[in-house]
Order: structure tokens, then sequence, then C-alpha cells
């Protein structure tokens, strides 16, 4: 338990001195704004590039070399779907150059066999962050429009672990699935797969506030922060430290 709390606390003494120093240690890129899925609670108006603001692959280069001269440690390459990106594969090959430790965030669709995983691996992906809404199929589809995507994103999941890929899951409560939330998280336990949610849906960037119509209701958010907290008792909130001293 000791070791436990100097590992953590050298952690958080690591994080405020980068703060100190503005070092940037993650770092997140979205490749692109195409989709294979239309969400219901996406923010995005347009899933086409505009070839005005999309960056070729020697900006993505300057990008990255200045990340890497700031002290970034963390590369994040998301979308969009960020597979969807014409650019997708040369970036990860230049984020595996400059030894960043790269991860995604990804809704799965495109990770279709076992090899794809396997290539994923090999060319640096370290992490994938999956979006998940639910264990049920007809929940998680309605919620991405997209017939199929449920049983695609999970059997993605599967390859990914089976290629070593350190994964993780991404839920967004809105009041379609806040109901079944606790089932996902049971699902995600027995694959020892770490569970984020979040019950902020924003607008769209444009400000349509058709997203928000799906938030969660009050009731229905007390009901869930109430369960979790019955459920586990180490996730309540706890008081933070700022450690103020230099290593």
């Amino acid at each position: 338990m000791e070791k436990e709390k100097r590992e953590i606390s050298l952690l958080d003494r690591f994080r405020n001195q980068s703060t100190q120093k503005y070092i940037p240690l993650q770092a997140s890129l979205e490749l692109t704004n195409r989709c294979n899925e239309r969400c219901t609670h996406c923010y995005i108006d347009d899933f086409s590039d505009d070839p005005k603001k999309s960056l070729d692959l020697e900006g993505w280069r300057k990008v990255l070399e200045e990340l890497r001269s700031a002290g970034t440690l963390y590369v994040i390459l998301m979308g969009g779907e960020a597979m969807l990106s014409p650019l997708f594969w040369e970036v990860l090959q230049e984020c595996r150059k400059r030894n960043f430790h790269t991860s995604m965030i990804s809704n799965g669709l495109k990770i279709n066999s076992l090899e794809m995983a396997q290539k994923l691996a090999e060319q640096g992906i370290a992490n994938i962050t999956f979006s998940l809404y639910s264990t049920n199929p007809d929940i998680h589809d309605v919620m991405t429009r997209v017939r199929g995507s449920h049983r695609k994103t999970t059997q993605a999941i599967e390859w990914c672990l089976e290629s070593g890929i350190d994964v993780s899951i991404n839920c967004l409560l809105t009041r379609n699935n806040i109901e079944s939330v606790f089932e996902l998280e049971d699902w995600c336990v027995e694959r020892g797969l770490e569970l984020k949610v979040d019950p902020m849906v924003t607008p769209k960037l444009s400000g349509n506030l058709e997203p928000v119509s799906l938030r969660a209701s009050k009731p229905q958010l007390e009901s869930f922060y109430r369960k979790r907290a019955e459920r586990w008792k180490n996730g309540l909130p706890q008081f933070a430290k700022e450690e103020s001293s230099s290593f």
C-alpha cells in the first residue's frame, strides 16, 4: 500500500510540474471529420473534410515535431473516425518514428479482422478507447444509426484484446441508454476493461441544440450516481492535494 501511495504521489508531482512548466504531456489530433456512424448525440455537423482547413502529411509532421520539442509524451488520434483519414497510417508511422505513446479513439468499424487489429498493434497503437453505449445491440445501434454497429464494435474489441492492444470503453450517458449502463459496466469488469462514462451531451459545433434533448434527466442522473456509489464505494469523489515540491 505504501509503495502504491508513493507511486501515485510521484505521478501527481510529475503532472503538477508539467503544468507549472507548460509542458503538454498529451495531445489529441483530430485527423478527420469523416465518420462511418451518424450518432444521434454527435457534435459534428458536416462529416466531410474542408481541403482548405485540412493538414497534409507535411503539416502533421510539423505538428508532431513541435509536440516532441514541447515535451509531449502521449498522442491520441481521433476524428470523426480517425481510421477514415486518408493519412491515418502515415501519421501513425510518424508518431512511431518519434516514439510517442500513441492511442486512438474509435468506433471500431474499420477494425474488421484480427489481421487489422494486429497491424494496428505492429504499427504502434498501444491503446484504443472504443465508443460503446450499451450491451443491448438495439440501444447501441439506435444511438449510432448504423444497424449492426454493436456487433462490429464488440468484435473489434475482442480482436484488439487478442492482439495485445490495451482497450478501454467510453460511454456517453443519454436518456436512452443510462438505464442499461450497469450491464455494460459488468461486461467491462468481466474483461478487465476500464469504463468511462460522461453525462455531458453537447450542442453541435454550429450551435444546433438538437443533441441536448438527449441529455439524461435529473432523476435519471441522481439514480445512476446513487447506484454507482453503492456498487463502487472506492469511486466516490476524493479530496485532492496538490504537490508543490519539486523532484
